[in-house]
């Protein structure tokens, strides 16, 4: 996990100094947002794959294709994604107990306890050790309950956008194969109610627009030829 973290740290660090602006609602906010942009990239990629890959089988699927599709929907729509998600859960948390992560340095985690605006220092809310499950499902607190579960609309639209995905991948053919992508998206999806809910929530803003930009970049990749589904093995 340690290398995990310091991969997702650094990348945090990057976007934060060399990417986007310090400004209103905070450096390392905007960041979170930024890196889960990123985090869309693994279904995006593994859409295209699938969907480059069929330009030659077709809707052909032995055994060992769908055994291909269905790593490919392991790794790239839920194992990458939940990493990314929860190394910054993990991030924030150690740097709110006071802890340098792996790829961060003290400054990084001091430049966390400045606020901007009218909100407390980033650390107060990004390493809040509440997580998303914790604050929905908190009564004690109806003012924050609410938003809370609205926000659970965010990984409701990215699943239905990454089984568009997948759609668009499979398309010229049955829509069964599709299950093997998007049901693996939707297990990393129901995971991540475990993770820290402000980090997961303000990742989950990134990954939503990304994942929809996606969809055209796995539409490009192109169809199988009329010739090639049609053809008889």
């Amino acid at each position: 996990m340690d290398f995990v973290v310091g991969v997702v740290s650094a990348l945090l660090s990057w976007l934060r100094w060399s990417v986007v602006p310090a400004t209103c609602p905070g450096g390392w906010t905007l960041a979170t947002v930024a890196a889960g942009a990123f985090f869309a990239l693994g279904p995006v990629l593994g859409a295209f794959g699938i969907a480059v890959v069929r330009r030659r089988t077709g809707n052909w699927y032995p055994p060992g294709t769908l055994a291909l599709f269905a790593a490919v929907g392991v790794v790239f729509a839920a194992a990458l994604p939940f990493g990314g998600f929860a190394a910054v859960s993990e991030i924030y948390s150690r740097a709110a107990g006071g802890a340098v992560p792996p790829g961060l340095t003290s400054r990084d985690v001091a430049s966390m306890g400045v606020g901007h605006c009218v909100l407390p220092p980033e650390i107060d809310y990004l390493g809040d050790s509440r997580t998303l499950l914790d604050a929905v499902t908190d009564t004690a607190r109806p003012l924050l309950l609410v938003p809370y579960a609205a926000s659970l609309v965010l990984p409701l639209l990215a699943l239905l956008v990454t089984r568009l995905q997948a759609q668009l991948a499979f398309r010229r053919g049955p829509m069964w194969p599709a299950r093997l992508f998007w049901l693996p998206f939707l297990a990393f999806a129901v995971l991540t109610i475990g993770l820290n809910a402000n980090a997961v929530l303000l990742t989950w803003f990134g990954f939503l627009p990304a994942a929809v930009v996606g969809c055209v970049l796995v539409r490009l990749a192109g169809a199988p030829s009329w010739a090639v589904t049609g053809r008889r093995r």
